[in-house]
């Protein structure tokens, strides 16, 4: 090792003059001065009597003392001395630590309760204690020093070790809840130390045949066990002293927390803060989580971003209020909706109430009046003045919409075909309508569903829920299938179909056999015209073969849909309304007593002027009916859709 050269003093200005002039002059580089090295303070301790220095040390705690013992050669030679012994435990005296584990010495156990560093690879804020292996160990370090009783023994150790208390000799580390190694070894209860098995695998090998290695296996159990007994005592000491210490930061941010409430009151924000929602989001702040008290200096250097975040806190709280403030005066829109819809005109339907809510003058109203004028009725009522406008002209709009629609099929079709029953339509997204076909005007009132509430797309307005979506945005196609099977099903019941409407099929509802379904076996399907309406085959596009039941077939038939649990669709409103008096009913059943009872009709025809349909005509009606012959076991029945089976005997 090379020599240190020695420090030679400069003589004179005149000599550091002709050095800057030979190294350049002005335009030299200039040497740095040295200064003269500081001689480190701690060498003076050494000069201090023993036991005059043990008595200083023995105030410190365990951790100063340990890491004192690491500042220099000396120090550490003369604490980690059996003569030191009284430092370590008057240090242990102070913070009330119980008697070390028998087969660790002070330093070592001053280093295992304080110093959290990995005792492997030295990795910092290892804050678990393995007790039972008297050590910690990083995330990264437990895989390479501990292993499974099915590793181990796969290393060739350990092979004979039967007894399960033998295994204890061992050092463990174990697979609580939570614990770093948990995944790695899965439904393993505890790893053990690989070192502690190679220590104790050569005297279970001879066990029990040589004494020796069974009273070393034995004295190692019984000191194993006065260690465990030891370590439960120090275990429960550290989590006392970790809950004291978890009491005493939150104790410090509280205080800290309430000095800056205090500040920011007297700067203006006592009303703000008034708010549980902002003090939370306050308290969460970096610059106050924290157990440093609140000194002036702090509180100059984190005085304007909190003021900023105050500023932050308040422009939210303001735009949430405004939000529900929104909400309800929506929600109050759809009440208003509803109860007028009940007074439209046959020919008219009722828009969303997202659709209205969107439209101009309704969303000036709930997000341009000020937040303090709340949610009002009144607050409607010029507006309800242009609605009917607004509705008839949404009418008209969706009306030529699906005239267009029809005019793709038919380019002579007219505004009055919509309302043919071959005329069914649903859209074509597959989020919304996919099993699901209506007539006109009962398309009208379908809500789109297209987004989910999944969907990352920014809501209409933030007052709407994110799956919040205007009718236009469903494009409506005819649905040729169900035209199709309506043609054929109106063709054998002798109906025109260039005139019958919806409401008429719906109260005839005829029943119709598919020949196509009819198997060997003999297994027949009957359904209603509602349910075949989206009946087909993939292997043929055409209609499906419909026949009219026997009047036999039907009485047998008739009889087992009464026996049938009612299925009803979810419905956001009531499917059939009455025309004579607006009043509503979910079932065809029941709209025909009301008709019955409130006005008096009863005829099939009068019952079909009578009221509106403003469902899905595919989910009305019986659900198809199978008849299955005697004999026909189950690997003979097949079917892709929902059916009611019918034994007959």
């Amino acid at each position: 090792m090379a020599k240190k050269r020695k420090s030679v003093a400069s003589t004179t200005t005149k000599n550091d003059e002709a050095t800057e002039r030979d190294a350049g002059g002005d335009g030299g580089v200039k040497k740095q001065k040295r200064l003269p090295r500081r001689q480190g303070a701690l060498r003076y301790i050494m000069e201090i009597p023993l036991d005059v220095l043990f008595e200083i040390l023995g105030y410190l705690d365990p951790i100063d003392v340990l890491r004192l013992s690491r500042t220099s050669k000396d120090l550490r030679r003369i604490l980690l001395s059996r003569s030191s012994v009284s430092v370590w435990k008057a240090a242990r005296t102070n913070l009330g630590v119980p008697d070390p584990i028998p087969s660790m010495s002070e330093p070592a156990f001053a280093n295992l309760l304080f110093d959290p560093h990995c005792h492997f690879c030295l990795t910092a804020t290892v804050h678990n204690i393995a007790w039972n292996a008297r050590l910690r160990c990083c995330k990264a370090c437990l895989p390479i020093h501990f292993a499974s009783a099915a590793q181990i023994q796969a290393r060739g150790l350990l092979t004979d070790l039967c007894p399960e208390i033998l295994w204890k000799a061992i050092p463990y580390y174990p697979l609580d809840n939570g614990s770093c190694g948990q995944r790695r070894w899965h439904k393993v209860d505890e790893v053990y130390l690989i070192s502690g098995a190679e220590e104790v695998s050569p005297h279970a090998s001879r066990m029990p045949t040589d004494s020796e290695s069974t009273k070393w296996m034995v004295n190692r159990l019984e000191t194993l066990l006065v260690d465990i007994e030891q370590s439960s005592k120090c275990k429960k000491w550290m989590e006392q002293r970790n809950a004291d210490r978890g009491r005493e930061l939150f104790d410090a941010r509280e205080s800290r927390y309430n000095a800056i409430i205090v500040k920011l009151e007297a700067m203006g924000w006592e009303h703000e803060l008034t708010f549980a929602q902002g003090r939370q989001e306050l308290k969460q702040h970096k610059f106050v989580n924290q157990p440093k008290p609140l000194t002036d200096r702090i509180w100059q250097n984190i005085k304007q971003p909190l003021a900023e975040f105050m500023q932050t806190i308040k422009a939210e709280r303001l735009k949430r209020e405004h939000k529900e403030v929104c909400q309800k005066r929506y929600k109050l829109l759809a009440d208003i909706l509803r109860e007028r819809e009940s007074t439209l005109t046959d020919e008219l339907v009722m828009p969303s109430s997202i659709d209205v809510s969107c439209w101009k003058p309704v969303k000036s109203v709930i997000e341009d009046l000020p937040t303090e004028a709340g949610a009002e009725d009144s607050m409607f009522n010029e507006i309800l003045e242009e609605l009917p406008l607004f509705i008839q002209d949404w009418n008209r709009e969706k009306a030529q919409v699906l005239l267009a629609a029809l005019q793709v099929h038919d380019p002579e079709a007219t505004e009055a075909d919509l309302r043919l029953a071959t005329s069914l339509f649903r859209c074509q997204h597959y989020l919304c309508m996919r099993t699901k076909v209506a007539s006109f005007p009962a398309i009208l009132s379908h809500r789109p569903f297209h987004r989910g509430w999944s969907s990352t797309s920014p809501p209409l307005a933030p007052w709407l829920s994110q799956s919040a979506q205007l009718s236009s945005d469903c494009i409506f196609k005819l649905h040729k299938t169900g035209s199709q099977n309506t043609r054929k099903v109106m063709e054998l019941c002798g109906l025109d179909c260039m005139s019958t409407t919806t409401e008429e099929m719906l109260v005839k509802n005829p029943l119709v056999e598919c020949k196509d379904c009819t198997t060997e076996a003999g297994v027949r399907l009957f359904m209603r015209w509602t349910r075949a309406i989206t009946h087909g085959h993939d292997d043929n596009p055409e209609a499906p073969h419909f026949v009219l039941p026997s009047k036999a077939a039907t009485r047998v038939i008739k009889a087992h849909e009464s026996t049938q649990s009612i299925f009803q669709p979810s419905q956001d409103r009531p499917w059939y309304r009455c025309k004579r008096c607006h009043e509503s009913s979910p079932t065809l059943t029941g709209i025909k007593q009301h008709l019955k009872a409130g006005h008096d009709i009863e005829s099939t025809t009068e019952i079909a002027e009578s009221f509106r349909f403003m469902g899905y005509v595919n989910l009305e009606g019986p659900i198809p009916v199978r008849v299955i012959p005697h004999g026909v076991g189950e690997g003979d029945l097949e079917a892709n859709f929902r059916v009611s089976d019918l034994y007959l005997k």
